[in-house]
């Protein structure tokens, strides 16, 4: 009522520009219930950008919790106060939850979350409320999360995998437990002791390096790894200490997990991404390419001019991810087809040498890039991050590399990984990385 009354109309695609907060788990569904779509957005994107982006999607209004911002770089749109909705936990969002999602039409446009492609520019994936529903359902299947359960929402709710833990409280009756905006994991593990969490490579490899939270960590029932790979090492850590952890792979535009490890699941099959969910079908096409489709496919990107349908005559999509099934039915996920450059009329593939750096004693996170040459057009460059401060001499990890990969596919350069670097999502942008390694080396 408070929603209608201050101007939202069904149909409508409602931009939310804010950080976690509690009155975005209420907001969201509020939304759904007067027949409008929520646009969550990252506040690190430059308000140029975000304009941009919004008059693509189609919003008019903005909810936001810093509402004089708004007005002052994005003009255009009408913006409300979130703290002067007024939405009350206890009025708008009560206990009973899980019927919420079947009281609307699975057909019913629900989301319209922001993803970025190989260019880098962002991209509206549109979701239905029957999407999200089978994402969670088939994601409870194999990882129950219900009354008594506390998620606690470390991932944006602009991120496809913080969004995915409100639908699941929703489906299953678990609370989403919200940190005040800045409370390093590590704080709130103490302080809220969730019983299911989501985390990223940076946020695993940060409390590994943390035995007080190593301890919090085995007393949750589920630790939900995804985002982007996860290095080896890390994984066998986890494993060793007892964690209770799960391994995925997923997509913005299958709303969240496709694959997932299960329950009790052995060292090997956690270094895949496991078993395809309930719900969901994959496929490996041509060039070890990863096809999906299912009841979780999102309907389209939203354009200016309408919907693009990115999906074969079969109903497919094309992940531009490669990978393949081992004889478990386990997918191993090896590299995406748009990071392959060609070095020397030679393919390498980035993850290739990342998942073999990673294999390197006290590595916790690498990423590796493309950068110019002029003989051979590219060669690749290393960013590492080690446990210890001081990074080994680059011949002492070519030494290392050497019995493993082709020797082309060495890099010629290593560096150590940035201190300060910003990422607009929840995994490294390669971009970023790129242009530094042509500083770096041009310097």
């Amino acid at each position: 009522e408070r929603l209608t009354a201050a101007g939202v109309d069904s149909g409508e695609r409602i931009a939310i520009l804010s950080e976690n907060r509690p009155e975005i788990l209420i907001l969201i569904p509020a939304l759904w219930v007067i027949g409008a779509a929520a646009v969550p957005v990252s506040t690190r994107f430059p308000p140029n950008q975000v304009t941009s982006l919004l008059y693509q999607i189609g919003v008019s209004k903005i909810v936001s919790a810093d509402p004089d911002q708004i007005h002052v770089h994005l003009k255009g749109f009408k913006n409300f106060d979130l703290s002067k909705i007024g939405i009350l936990h206890e009025k708008i969002y009560p206990q009973k939850r899980p019927g919420l999602s079947r009281k609307l039409p699975f057909t019913q446009e629900a989301s319209v979350i922001l993803t970025s492609g190989s260019s880098g520019r962002s991209k509206g994936v549109m979701h239905t409320i029957g999407n999200h529903f089978y994402n969670a359902l088939g994601s409870r299947q194999n990882l129950p999360f219900g009354k008594g359960d506390r998620w606690l929402l470390s991932l944006p709710l602009y991120h496809v995998g913080g969004f995915a833990i409100l639908i699941r409280a929703i489906l299953g009756g678990g609370a989403v437990v919200v940190p005040d905006s800045g409370m390093p994991l590590q704080a709130a593990l103490e302080k809220f002791h969730p019983t299911h969490i989501s985390l990223v490579a940076a946020q695993l490899n940060r409390l590994l390096d943390n035995q007080t939270a190593i301890q919090h960590l085995q007393n949750t029932k589920a630790i939900l790894l995804g985002g982007s790979a996860i290095p080896q090492n890390r994984i066998q850590k986890a494993f060793q200490l007892g964690l209770p952890i799960f391994v995925s792979y997923g997509s913005t535009e299958m709303a969240s997990q496709v694959t997932a490890t299960q329950p009790g699941d052995d060292l090997k099959k956690l270094l895949s991404a496991g078993k395809v969910l309930p719900f969901r079908e994959i496929r490996i096409g041509a060039g070890g390419e990863i096809l999906v489709k299912g009841q979780t496919l999102f309907k389209g990107y939203i354009r200016q001019n309408g919907i693009e349908i990115p999906f074969d005559d079969k109903g497919w999509f094309h992940t531009k991810d490669r990978g393949y099934f081992d004889e478990n039915a386990c997918l191993h996920v090896t590299g995406r087809l748009d990071n392959r450059f060609i070095s020397g009329g030679e393919n390498i593939q980035p993850e290739e040498i990342e998942h073999y750096l990673s294999q390197f004693p006290g590595v916790k996170q690498v990423l590796v890039v493309p950068v110019p040459d002029e003989a051979f057009g590219e060669r690749p460059a290393a960013f590492i991050k080690f446990e210890k401060e001081k990074i080994p001499d680059a011949e002492t990890i070519r030494r290392f590399l050497q019995p493993k990969i082709s020797r082309f596919k060495i890099p010629d350069y290593f560096f150590e990984w940035p201190p300060r670097i910003v990422s607009q999502g929840v995994k490294p942008s390669r971009q970023t990385f790129q242009k530094l390694a042509v500083r770096l080396i041009n310097r």
